[in-house]
């Protein structure tokens, strides 16, 4: 086999790492559109010459990608202009659907990846780690504006709520925000012992997610019961009960309450509880009938599933169920149905 060239070898690293994110990397000249929701063509003929990829979701074209060798990483980002150039020379044919330029481009050398919504306001590239999935971009390219839009509008047009908070929380949201408005986005918030840190992290974590629409927040905080404690204090009407200290099943509760995915804040084993009651209900409803060793044991499940999150056959070597005859004793008492059971329970008590 010949040694490739620098390019040659960019390109195989490109279409190893844009298959793995899902797109179907495909010859210009062979094109099948029914061989994946999303394609990456190559050399691409357009208006400026053929380009290195063109990208199309649905058949709707939306990013080209500029290959270099790995040797001219370091002058990646100042390469922009050639995906400019090939973003606003499609052809009639593949500008449909479009109200101006493709809005994302790429530049990669398969080792290093700048990536570039042309939407931003003051857009510019940055690096990412790989390129992104094809239901991503659809889903940008249907929003009427971008992420750093609506953060270079949310300080005026989302006021910060200041009752009940110290001036040195006000302070670290209002310059938080300032700066993500103004196209800064690293920031950093330095404040004393007891100031009410995880607070401020909750309160502007909160606004990130309902004003600027985030869909991903990294928030590493030592222990989940303090975030809850965070929690109860902003919003005390949605709070209930307490978290226990090291419960790793209440991050499930965090996660959905602030992503307003269930609309009061209980402990996991609590909605493990009441859904438990309520899958009990129905299935007496429908006649199902449990001798008192069979709910004995159900109760173990559920008890299971509110501190792991799930129950899985290989769980009933563990205590308690062990203890009380394993998988064999829960195949003994529920026979065929175990399986089913189990999936029924995992669905309606964790899901």
């Amino acid at each position: 086999m010949p040694d490739l060239k620098p390019e040659q070898l960019a390109r195989q690293q490109i279409d190893a790492q844009l298959v793995a994110c899902g797109w179907v990397v495909q010859d210009y000249k062979a094109v099948d559109f029914s061989a994946g929701r999303g394609l990456a063509l190559r050399e691409v003929p357009l208006k400026t010459g053929p380009c290195d990829y063109l990208l199309l979701v649905d058949r709707q074209a939306l990013g080209v990608i500029e290959a270099k060798a790995e040797n001219e990483g370091s002058r990646l980002s100042t390469v922009a202009d050639q995906s400019d150039r090939y973003a606003s020379s499609l052809p009639d044919l593949l500008s449909s659907g479009l109200s101006g330029q493709l809005p994302f481009r790429y530049e990669s050398t398969g080792v290093e990846t700048y990536f570039r919504d042309s939407r931003d306001p003051h857009s510019r590239s940055r690096r990412v780690f790989s390129f992104h999935r094809p239901e991503t971009l659809i889903d940008w390219f249907a929003e009427s504006d971008t992420l750093r839009d609506r953060l270079a509008q949310m300080p005026t047009a989302h006021p910060l709520a200041t009752n009940g908070m110290r001036d040195c929380q006000i302070e670290a949201i209002t310059g938080l925000e300032k700066s993500f408005a103004e196209n800064r986005p690293r920031a950093l918030i330095h404040m004393a012992t007891g100031a009410g840190k995880t607070f401020t992290a909750c309160a502007f974590t909160y606004r990130l997610i309902k004003y600027a629409k985030a869909r991903r927040i990294l928030f590493l905080v030592d222990r989940a019961n303090r975030l809850w404690d965070a929690f109860a204090v902003t919003e005390p009407a949605k709070v209930k009960g307490r978290s226990q200290a090291g419960r790793f099943a209440d991050l499930v509760a965090l996660v959905r309450f602030a992503l307003e995915q269930q609309p009061v804040l209980a402990p996991f084993a609590d909605s493990v509880s009441e859904r438990f009651d309520e899958w009990l209900a129905d299935k007496t409803k429908a006649g199902s009938v449990f001798t008192p060793e069979q709910l004995a044991w159900l109760n173990l499940i559920r008890d299971h599933v509110a501190t792991s999150l799930s129950i899985e056959p290989d769980d009933f070597d563990y205590s308690p169920f062990s203890q009380r005859g394993g998988l064999g004793k829960a195949h003994q008492l529920f026979g065929e149905q175990l399986p089913i059971l189990l999936d029924e329970l995992n669905e309606a008590l964790a899901a």
